[in-house]
């Protein structure tokens, strides 16, 4: 359901990472007509996305028809739509939202954006959080303790982990609480980034202050993960 609400053009430069992390080589118009957009507009893409992703590349190449990216090996498809999901100034307000800070003058500052564009962030976050049942139609929070964290995951699992919002001395504890975790239970398995970064955001949530759901709330808790789509 989040991805309905991120920015399309950050949707479409995801995709077409992944699209080029699996392929390296493609046809313009066939990109093009898979993302139902038009061939400048991807070409667009291609150029914002090799900008984003330059530290990731080794070279890249485009023709009249083709596109190629050769990515450093070291990096995983993680890493790079994690890198493209950081400039989702949608996710950045989730996030401000999440932490409490819901003042437009705080994305302002933030974002760097206008007022107006501020309000418009302000209003999709609040849609969103709506839709998913963190928020009710008068926009007070809701209590429900499994709904917040797990949305508090899903825009956490999309962001490099330095963001500005996060209080820098509890992500240190959960990343060394997670080291240690993987280092004594992980019976010689190798790490895999998406998960370490599960771990890590699962940690770093109960770090923070967290509505609590009242007693006689219930939760269903498969209707929930359908509708974040985690």
């Amino acid at each position: 359901m989040i991805e309905n609400y991120i920015e399309k053009e950050i949707m479409r430069q995801v995709k077409l990472t992944e699209y080029l992390y699996e392929c390296k080589k493609l046809v313009i118009s066939d990109v093009a007509k898979r993302l139902d957009v038009s061939f400048n507009t991807i070409k667009r893409d291609f150029d914002r996305l090799v900008f984003q992703l330059e530290d990731y590349i080794v070279s890249y190449e485009i023709t009249k028809t083709h596109m190629t990216v050769w990515f450093d090996t070291i990096y995983t498809r993680y890493d790079l739509i994690k890198q493209i999901y950081s400039y989702s100034k949608f996710l950045n307000v989730c996030l401000l939202y999440l932490t409490d800070e819901t003042n437009y003058l705080t994305i302002v500052e933030n974002e760097f954006v206008s007022v107006t564009k501020a309000f418009q962030l302000k209003k999709n976050v609040e849609q969103y959080f709506i839709e998913i049942g963190l928020l009710d139609e008068n926009k007070a929070w809701l209590n429900d303790e499994i709904t917040f964290r797990l949305v508090t995951l899903t825009v956490l699992a999309r962001k490099p982990l330095n963001c500005h919002t996060l209080d820098k001395e509890k992500m240190k504890q959960s990343q060394e609480f997670v080291e240690k975790l993987f280092f004594d239970l992980a019976n010689c398995y190798e790490k895999n980034d998406r998960e370490y970064t599960f771990f890590d955001v699962s940690c770093l949530s109960n770090h923070h202050k967290i509505r609590r759901p009242s007693s006689t709330e219930k939760f269903n808790k498969i209707q929930i993960r359908r509708k974040l789509n985690v």
